[in-house]
């Protein structure tokens, strides 16, 4: 059965996304260049993030003992809501979207090379045979990163060098099996912990120096860049001289490295939902396993330009690809002992993943709203058992917080988002947020 019907899918690119019904392409006509497609892909793949934010609002405001996976028809929700979620939500949504224009897609595993033993924690969108027959790309929209193309896997070693956003980033090939999503970082970044599969990178992915020199106050995207003298057999030995415009003096040098974000494996491809429950059903319910249960968030890129709210900071793109944060209230720092020794003291239960409650009238609306029962930021999280002193030592004002949700993701129920911030004091940050977000 169709996740989602041709119908369902043009209403939402053209009443949502506010994409005109007329300037999507007859996917399923040969005549469709291969440069019409990926031009209106990345039409398509700018408005949903420009649009759906990624965000931990929704998981974090249920108690951590009633967390679980999402069903389809609450993923369908809220993306047609404007409200977003995990990666689990917003890359299924892109898939049933895909697949309602009638384009040949799947999904497929993903690890996040995070410090917790927790495999298969993201889920990416495949294309297949989009610009020939036999082609793939992939699609990721939820990465917590501004990904807006459909990124070709047809590559020997590695592909180009994208740049989006604040990211430099590329795609790099262990084996036909497993291929490797590559940020490029300072040296001087903290690597994050190793996954449980920590396979070293393939030469082609090793260090890549660059020396930077000229005026700091440059653009740094104004640049010309030589290529310096290399053996084009020695993948190990690659280096770049990228040099400002400008006077050569207060040189700056920087270098940089690729620190790998996933692994993948393109050669699974499936085009229903059930094959991923088992995971998901892991990563939904036990808190330790994903950062995004104990921290609060919500990002999207209006007019590809990134806006975040995480834990207790602002932090907005003002300048291409300069990140400016404002902390807005005192950190949550606190991890409440009972919520830790209780959780290392046996494994958490999976919870069922039973359907929510709700109210069959589907005339209402041709795209299927399912209701919900949003929980009270009053409600006493009985897991923490805070004293009334504990409480006032944990809880910082949140009002400035709860405004600044209002501001930037109206679309965020308020009563939703004050009880993701009361969870959030019995946990504290436990996983450590990606270093743009810290």
């Amino acid at each position: 059965m169709e996740l989602l019907t041709k119908e369902e899918g043009l209403q939402y690119l053209q009443n949502v996304l506010r994409i005109p019904i007329s300037e999507v392409p007859n996917f399923s006509e040969k005549s469709v260049s291969a440069e019409t497609k990926l031009s209106f892909l990345e039409t398509l793949l700018r408005a949903f993030l420009a649009h759906v934010p990624f965000q931990s609002i929704y998981l974090m405001s249920h108690d951590i003992n009633n967390r679980r996976r999402p069903t389809w028809d609450e993923i369908k929700r809220d993306i047609l809501s404007g409200r977003g979620g995990l990666c689990y939500s917003v890359n299924a949504f892109m898939y049933a979207l895909l697949a309602s224009l009638e384009l040949n897609a799947g999904m497929t595993f993903c690890t996040f090379n995070t410090g917790a033993n927790c495999p298969d924690n993201h889920l990416l969108v495949l294309l297949h045979d989009l610009v020939a027959p036999g082609s793939l790309h992939l699609v990721d929209v939820g990465l917590g990163y501004f990904v807006p193309h459909a990124l070709s896997l047809d590559f020997t070693n590695e592909s180009q060098e994208y740049t989006d956003s604040f990211m430099t980033y590329k795609l790099c090939k262990e084996s036909e099996s497993v291929i490797y999503f590559m940020k490029k970082v300072p040296v001087d970044t903290p690597p994050p912990a190793s996954s449980d599969r920590d396979v070293e990178p393939p030469k082609v992915l090793q260090e890549i120096l660059h020396t930077s020199e000229g005026n700091k106050q440059n653009d740094a995207r104004s640049q010309t860049i030589q290529t310096a003298d290399t053996d084009p057999t020695n993948n190990e030995n690659q280096t770049q001289k990228v040099v400002l415009n400008g006077a050569h003096n207060n040189k700056i040098i920087q270098h940089f490295t690729w620190l790998k974000l996933y692994f993948f494996n393109p050669l699974i491809s499936h085009k229903k939902l059930e094959p991923f429950f088992p995971c998901f059903d892991y990563c939904f319910t036990d808190f330790t396993k994903l950062s995004t249960h104990t921290s609060p968030r919500a990002m999207f890129w209006p007019n590809g330009k990134f806006v975040c709210l995480v834990n207790s900071r602002l932090i907005q793109e003002k300048e291409e690809g300069k990140l400016t944060k404002t902390n807005i209230i005192e950190t949550v720092v606190k991890v409440n002992p009972l919520v830790s020794r209780q959780n290392n003291s046996h494994p958490t239960k999976v919870a069922e993943n039973k359907a929510p409650r709700t109210h069959s009238d589907d005339s209402k609306n041709t795209l299927n709203e399912t209701p919900e029962e949003i929980p009270s930021a009053d409600t006493k999280n009985e897991h923490g058992n805070h004293s009334e002193d504990q409480n006032k030592h944990n809880i910082p004002e949140f009002e400035p917080l709860v405004q600044a949700y209002e501001k930037y993701f109206p679309t965020l129920p308020t009563q939703m988002v004050r009880a993701a911030l009361r969870n959030w004091t019995v946990t504290g940050t436990i996983c450590p947020v990606p270093q743009h977000l810290a």
